[in-house]
């Protein structure tokens, strides 16, 4: 645990998340939900407290979890927009890895690119395959005048929401 970091805690079933300074990062075991959003922004607001518009967000999803279902929810769908305008000028940047190999989940991260495309965030957002490159990415992307933390301590932090989740 890195110094200073927050307790993992359970956000909803089988989702996990933590903070050091102006990083969060979240396990996502299961598909989003509107209550899960919302207890997530939640913990991104109490951040901004401290880290205002300097926050970087760090999140992992299997594609296996993926629910269209869910994602077909009113709720969840109004849930996941208002979570998104929340994040304006409060998300520094987002690194998203989804895990999973083979032609679907490669499919998935692609139409995940797609629609971060036609959403122009104001922040920088940036799908990954794999853990330790979008480490290295979220880092640069962090104010130049934030504390240190290096790639190891970051996947660290990670590897233990993961492990909440298994």
């Amino acid at each position: 645990m890195t110094s200073g970091q927050a307790a993992v805690r359970e956000l909803g079933d089988r989702v996990w998340a933590t903070h050091w300074e102006d990083v969060y990062v979240a396990y996502w075991g299961r598909a989003y939900s509107a209550p899960l959003l919302r207890t997530a922004a939640g913990i991104i607001a109490e951040m901004q407290q401290k880290h205002a518009g300097r926050v970087v967000v760090f999140s992992t999803m299997r594609v296996a979890d993926i629910s269209m279902k869910e994602a077909r929810n009113e709720e969840t769908r109004a849930a996941g927009e208002e979570m998104a305008r929340y994040f304006e000028g409060r998300v520094r940047a987002q690194a998203s890895v989804l895990e999973g190999t083979g032609f679907v989940a490669a499919a998935i991260r692609s139409a995940a690119v797609g629609l971060q495309l036609l959403v122009k965030n104001t922040y920088q957002v940036k799908i990954f395959e794999e853990h330790p490159p979008a480490a290295a990415w979220l880092l640069k992307q962090r104010a130049p005048d934030a504390a240190p933390l290096d790639a190891a301590n970051l996947l660290g932090m990670m590897e233990m929401v993961r492990a909440k989740a298994r």
